[in-house]
């Protein structure tokens, strides 16, 4: 089978230039902070330069006071990323400011410029990771009668049922169509088989069919699957229903709850530090008591299998349950007597299963 790889949230954005009107591209950089080969970026050539600083920023000086929209090529290798576009004049006054999200998948993207005249652009986003080709004025200054560029009508929203798994062909990103309506993106192949056993279900649809919706947040790892931690900081955390992170306090405590049948450390998986914030963090466990959201079975005893909720063990009878609820496959193994130290409670049904699958 085929396997996709699961990538973090990638969009190119462009603009087209309207009839009539000549393009101007930039002639210097005045400044670039925090940016890698900032003279790639003069040009729309497929040469990116990198900005991978806070805060960094470019200035492109066009030569000669100008009119009209202009031109962005770029990568967003974070999302969202909020840029700050700055038109400024002969004086380097600023004369026009726009903040905004950049788009979510779509291809056409328009910065309007201002009424005034302006002869300096300065780019700025908080965004430690993207790239920019090239930046061009749609010059219009020169022009008596312009000509409206023809716009496409917006797509139709597309009727797509909540629990979908999608992704477009112009990007190996796969997306949950949750049920706010949202389409929230798998980080990382590790993410997406703690949720799914493989990607035989996710389905390729047009760009088209899924720009009408939102973005929503990154899945998180599911619960109840692996411990995680980010490679600048040694603390351990298990992960509970809802995307909580709960810092195992001690290293006893976590070989007491996960390294029965198999060293603990077996079980940790690395983050990426920028998808940390995807998380919240919740009390740190402090006792040998298993987070919300585990799925745990008795050693050599029986293969029962029993979801913890609210301090109690909920059965999952059969294989029905087990599959509606995405099929265990990271049970922890454990201390029958650890088991046993929680009420039972009722067991799962395929309607409760089928609930607790979905992240959103």
């Amino acid at each position: 089978m085929k396997r996709l790889i699961v990538l973090a949230v990638l969009a190119l954005i462009s603009l087209p230039y309207g009839a009539f009107a000549s393009t101007v591209a930039p002639v210097l950089v005045v400044n670039a902070l925090g940016v890698i080969n900032a003279n790639s970026a003069l040009v729309v050539d497929g040469e990116y330069a990198d900005f991978w600083e806070d805060n960094s920023y470019i200035t492109f000086d066009f030569g000669k006071l100008v009119e009209g929209d202009v031109t962005l090529t770029l990568i967003l290798l974070e999302y969202p990323t909020y840029p700050i576009i700055e038109f400024r004049d002969e004086q380097q006054n600023i004369i026009h400011s726009v903040g905004n999200i950049f788009p979510f998948l779509q291809n056409v993207y328009t910065i309007t410029g201002p009424e005034a005249k302006y002869r300096y652009v300065k780019i700025k986003a908080d965004s430690k990771q993207w790239k920019l080709d090239g930046i061009t004025v749609n010059d219009t200054s020169s022009v008596q009668e312009p000509v409206a560029p023809i716009t496409e009508p917006e797509p139709e929203p597309v009727d797509l049922s909540a629990g979908l798994l999608l992704r477009t062909q112009a990007s190996s990103t796969v997306f949950l169509l949750g049920s706010d309506g949202k389409l929230h993106p798998f980080p990382s192949e590790t993410v997406f088989l703690s949720w799914y056993s493989d990607f035989s279900d996710v389905v390729t649809v047009e760009t088209e069919q899924i720009a009408y919706y939102r973005l929503g947040k990154n899945v998180t790892m599911r619960s109840g699957t692996w411990l995680v931690k980010i490679q600048t900081d040694p603390k351990v955390y298990a992960i509970e229903t809802g995307g909580v992170l709960r810092h195992v306090a001690t290293e006893a405590i976590a070989n007491e709850l996960y390294g029965f049948d198999m060293p603990w450390k077996d079980r940790v998986v690395d983050i990426d530090q920028v998808f940390f914030n995807d998380y919240t963090t919740g009390d740190p466990i402090s006792a040998a008591v298993y987070p919300d959201g585990s799925v745990v079975q008795k050693y050599t005893v029986d293969p029962e299998l029993w979801y913890i909720q609210n301090g109690t063990r909920r059965l999952i009878p059969n294989s029905e349950v087990n599959q509606a609820y995405g099929g265990v496959r990271y049970a922890v193994i454990s201390d029958p007597a650890n088991v046993d130290l929680y009420v039972r409670g009722a067991d799962l049904d395929v309607a409760g299963a089928t609930l607790l699958r979905q992240p959103f």
